[in-house]
């Protein structure tokens, strides 16, 4: 009689991790699900409709919480309102060509802290986005972005802000006015002819900016954060416009910013040290 209860036991056990494997974690012809401890991945190819992936969380997963989102090579082009309806997700990876996105197809992610979109084709940042306002690090690049206005303000819990290879050409004055939190900004591989004066002077966390690869004539002005100081060293060999800049904060080291923008010399000459 003990043995038949030990056998029981393990076949019963046996059952109970084989179910709840598929429960927690289950894949279908789009998406894959993988967990290791605590972190549960799922990366999704080829979708064309946003229902595969609200199906896949609402049947496949049940609800539960998902550390990263991968979605690669979809074609739709519009993000509904209704898709992450109940979702629990920190960090979300489009590969979408998507057009718009509903005012609210990202506000019941409350947990989502990273966002990145690759290959998106709306011109400016959507509502959508504006409205996360607890997301930590945003990434729009090999986009269609062409101009930043005010939709960053109320993300004030931005540390780290990405928008390189997108053909923007002009940042509003005020676009990063409530930013105090961020650290970084990557405008690089973009159509800026220039900046206003004073459009980082409110980022007083700011030590790494990113600005090769424009076609600006004058960085006069821009430099201004308190608690910075700026070297720059000209790199003439390929490009008489680009040049470097080293971001030094007092209450650290020295941290450089590669390349960042062309600079009208003789008009800037006093803004240089060293």
């Amino acid at each position: 009689m003990k043995k038949f209860t030990i056998i029981c036991f393990f076949l019963s056990l046996e059952v109970v991790v084989i179910f709840g494997k598929e429960t927690l974690c289950s894949s279908n012809k789009i998406c894959e699900c993988s967990q290791t401890k605590h972190r549960k991945v799922v990366n999704c190819r080829r979708v064309d409709n946003m229902k595969d992936i609200q199906d896949f969380f609402s049947k496949n997963l049940n609800f539960t919480r998902v550390s990263i989102l991968n979605i690669k090579k979809c074609k739709t082009t519009s993000l509904p309102d209704w898709v992450f309806w109940n979702t629990t997700i920190r960090k979300i990876r489009f590969e979408c060509p998507f057009h718009e996105m509903k005012n609210d197809a990202l506000s019941p992610i409350k947990a989502l802290k990273h966002l990145d979109l690759f290959k998106t084709k709306f011109l400016k940042i959507p509502i959508a986005i504006s409205k996360l306002t607890n997301l930590k690090y945003l990434r729009i690049t090999n986009s269609k972005l062409t101009r930043i206005d005010t939709e960053l303000q109320n993300m004030t819990g931005l540390l780290e802000l990405k928008m390189s290879f997108n053909p923007i050409y002009e940042v509003l004055r005020e676009a990063f006015t409530g930013l105090s939190n961020l650290r970084m900004i990557d405008l690089s591989e973009n159509k800026l002819i220039f900046l206003h004066q004073g459009t980082f002077d409110l980022c007083q966390n700011l030590t790494k900016i990113f600005l090769q690869k424009n076609s600006m004539n004058s960085v006069d002005g821009l430099f201004n954060i308190s608690n910075l100081e700026c070297k720059m060293r000209f790199d003439v060999a390929s490009n008489p416009i680009l040049l470097t800049v080293r971001i030094r904060n007092p209450r650290s080291s020295y941290e450089e910013v590669d390349r960042a923008v062309p600079l009208n010399v003789e008009h800037s000459k006093d803004t240089l040290w060293g």
